[in-house]
């Protein structure tokens, strides 16, 4: 493959906003691959990105086509799969590491594209994965190739570190991700992902990796063949398909990167044929950075055991049951006046007059509201729909090691149960939430930051354990936490120490460079607080890192600062 001495039509190509994202890629392709390689003169494995000049042959010549090396389709890549960078063979070819070293080719795979000339321009090769990424349509347009530009060259914030995967034999890493955000822009996509699993599989770690700014991760799998009804490629939630709720049982939910480490005797059970649905929900807090949105996961997993115990997720919201009854929507009740004053909303997830209700044992649980949302408890009922006893407060840290005093909505309580607890749900669960809204609207259920939620996620099995098992791995029981967050003048940071230990407690922006040092000392066991003053220190809007070294490890916590 030959590249074209003007380069010049590449770039007018790459910026001609008349034409739709497809017709970028295919001008690239006349720019850069028809000469001699695959062209009208020499297809090249059978590649050819000419077309006689049109396009939608070309199209056609590679979208959903497998490709000729061997190599590459054992591997079950296409020329293009759609909404599948790291399985569309023409990316692989196109990549190198100074861009992204996430695509590497076997020498068995040939030559890199192009062949013996100059590699494409960043942006330009990010335009084919932002196609791919997208859906790999034939029409519309779904990336401005202008942020791509000013991503790499005018002010793209550094992106994260890619993880490393599991070793060969213990699972595999999956990858949302990156797509683009420009300053102060909120999204929150789905995405369906094909693993091609050959068997049924038991996942008993998942370990998640995303950006600072994340609002929400969570993985879905599709209920058996509801996934056909669903496009390839980045769903907006505000799009008629968008959401896949209903269709789909949920995996687990990350707020916070962590991993879960589910309990010896259980797993996650993803059949052969299981296709799974990721959802990343982030907002650019940055006023005037572009950022690489992404997420990683590293599943973890082996063959399916029938002696398992099935871990099951899922997400309770206000109104769930008048869903499941057909009788009302999620949220419906959730309306907050915009009078400043407290509001609370109480209700019971319980099913007194279904002979067939089950019992969770439940593993985990988590809360999750909006920004005005300011505590969140959840009860186990009793027999007539009252609270009992309390098995949630929303006041404790993320870890669930201590009452910090306040709700923290960006990163709420993660509350684990050795041994599980269980709850009868003809009796169910009470769960409550108080809301303060002081914007200039009522503020009711909706998808953005700017809306409000009141749901919480739960783990269980519907079987006991045969045995009482422990977590294999145990949190940090440093704790670690900020409020306000976001923050405008002075935010309290607290941290509990379980034993007497040495603080060190950096302050740093999103360059790496440190802002200031907090505390540097030994400090006895209990709770301490620091004072950060972005005010005092005159610090612009953005995302800062509070980073706290200890004995026990390090941590951190992002800090919204907002004019």
């Amino acid at each position: 493959m030959k590249k074209l001495v003007f380069s010049a039509i590449a770039l007018i190509s790459l910026n001609a906003t008349a034409q739709n994202t497809y017709q970028q890629v295919y001008s690239l392709f006349q720019a850069n691959c028809t000469i001699g390689c695959h062209g009208n003169v020499g297809t090249s494995g059978n590649l050819d990105l000419y077309g006689g000049g049109d396009a939608a042959v070309v199209y056609n010549n590679i979208v959903g086509v497998d490709p000729i090396n061997p190599a590459a389709l054992a591997k079950g890549y296409k020329r293009i799969y759609a909404g599948h960078p790291e399985k569309s063979f023409l990316l692989r070819k196109c990549s190198y590491a100074a861009w992204d070293n996430y695509y590497p080719i076997d020498v068995a795979e040939g030559n890199p594209m192009p062949d013996n000339q100059s590699v494409l321009e960043k942006e330009e090769v990010e335009l084919i994965r932002q196609w791919i990424l997208y859906g790999a349509k034939e029409t519309g347009t779904a990336v401005d190739t202008q942020v791509l530009y000013d991503y790499y060259h005018v002010n793209g914030k550094p992106r994260m570190a890619v993880p490393p995967a599991p070793a060969q034999g213990q699972g595999f890493q999956l990858r949302m991700g990156p797509f683009f955000l420009s300053p102060l822009q909120e999204v929150e996509f789905f995405k369906k992902q094909d693993i091609a699993l050959q068997d049924s599989v038991d996942v008993d770690k998942l370990e998640t990796f995303f950006n600072d700014e994340s609002h929400h991760f969570i993985i879905y799998k599709f209920d058996a063949g509801t996934d056909a009804n669903y496009p390839a490629g980045l769903r907006n939630i505000n799009s008629p398909e968008g959401s896949s709720l209903g269709v789909n049982e949920m995996i687990a939910t990350w707020q916070d990167a962590f991993a879960y480490n589910l309990p010896e005797q259980t797993a996650f059970r993803w059949n052969g044929d299981q296709v799974l649905d990721m959802n990343y929900h982030i907002v650019n807090y940055d006023s005037d950075s572009i950022i690489a949105a992404e997420a990683y996961t590293n599943i973890y997993s082996a063959p399916a055991d029938t002696s398992t115990i099935v871990m099951t997720s899922t997400l309770i919201p206000i109104n769930a049951v008048e869903f499941l009854l057909g009788t009302g929507t999620f949220g419906q009740d959730l309306i907050i006046p915009n009078d400043g004053l407290d509001h609370t909303f109480t209700y019971r997830l319980g099913f007194p007059f279904f002979p067939a209700a089950p019992t969770w044992h439940i593993w985990s649980i988590q809360a999750h509201t909006h920004a005005r949302g300011k505590d969140f408890d959840i009860y186990k009922s009793t027999p007539d729909g009252q609270k009992g006893e309390q098995i949630y407060e929303g006041f404790y840290n993320r870890d669930y090691t201590f009452n910090q005093g306040f709700f923290d909505w960006e990163h709420p309580a993660v509350r684990f149960y050795d041994p599980f607890y269980t709850v009868d749900l003809h009796d169910g669960l009470v769960f409550e939430a108080v809301y303060q809204n002081f914007t200039a609207d009522t503020l009711r259920w909706g998808n953005t930051t700017q809306d409000e939620m009141m749901l919480f996620y739960v783990q269980y099995t519907l079987e006991p354990l045969p045995t009482v098992t422990s977590v294999k791995e145990l949190n940090n029981p440093v704790s670690f936490a900020s409020f306000p967050n976001p923050v405008t003048e002075n935010t309290q940071i607290y941290i509990n120490l379980p034993a007497s230990d040495r603080i060190q407690l950096d302050v740093f922006n999103m360059t790496g460079e440190k802002i200031t040092t907090l505390a540097n000392a030994q400090f006895g066991a209990g709770q301490h607080r620091f004072q950060f003053s972005p005010k005092t220190l005159n610090l612009p809007s953005g995302i800062y890192l509070a980073r706290l070294n200890t004995l026990k490890g390090t941590q951190c916590i992002r800090i919204s600062v907002v004019d």
